[in-house]
């Protein structure tokens, strides 16, 4: 009934401020972390909006991938990321996470926005926690100067990243979650490059009545 369409709702909510009462709502205006009490209820009762970036080569069949160092997927090659930020764009949040785990900065527009998915963990950085993410995946094509600088260099990684390894992107011993990334990335490229032939069609049409 309608009461039990609104409880649970008002009782998030009540939740939540009780939570914030009690241990407080440590923000730093610069980086927006929660305290770990509080990160840890959040993470029990809510997914967690995160951004992840692919990686690709100048030639786009290989992909760059980062091995875990925490938990979740600790000690798989995945790619890198991590959670939104309060009042952040998922652009902001895409380059971010590149800038801090790999070392290169770029504008969120230069990034390709690739489509959601949902990511269910067994665990998490807290005991007896799942991690349930709702990701929003971007992708990143070095050029070929980023390639050569970068396509052994390990000295820029961040502490949730112990190595980093380029993978062909049809290995099939990538984690599933990382294969279904590499679906969302090259059904956006491929989107992107049909729209681009439709529209030089278009002008040459355009062109000929003229």
């Amino acid at each position: 009934d309608a009461r039990t369409a609104t409880s649970g709702p008002l009782l998030a909510l009540v939740l939540m401020m009780a939570i914030r009462n009690t241990v407080g709502w440590k923000v730093n205006p610069s980086r927006a972390q929660l305290s770990a009490v509080l990160y840890k209820s959040v993470l029990a009762n809510l997914p967690i909006p995160t951004c992840d970036v692919v990686l690709l080569n100048p030639a786009r069949n290989r992909t760059l991938l980062f091995m875990r160092a925490n938990k979740p997927v600790q000690g798989v090659w995945y790619t890198l990321g991590g959670r939104l930020l309060k009042n952040e764009s998922l652009g902001a949040c895409a380059a971010r996470k590149l800038r801090s785990e790999f070392g290169l900065r770029r504008d969120p527009s230069e990034l390709v926005p690739a489509g959601l998915m949902e990511e269910v963990f067994a665990d998490s950085m807290f005991a007896g926690v799942n991690s349930h993410c709702i990701n929003s995946v971007f992708a990143h094509i070095l050029s070929r100067d980023e390639y050569t600088a970068r396509v052994s260099e390990e000295s820029r990684l961040d502490r949730q990243h112990s190595q980093s390894r380029w993978f062909a992107i049809g290995d099939k011993s990538l984690h599933p979650y990382v294969r279904r990334k590499l679906e969302l990335v090259f059904a956006t490229l491929r989107q992107r490059k049909q729209g681009i032939m439709s529209t030089g069609h278009v002008l040459q049409d355009c062109t000929r009545l003229l």
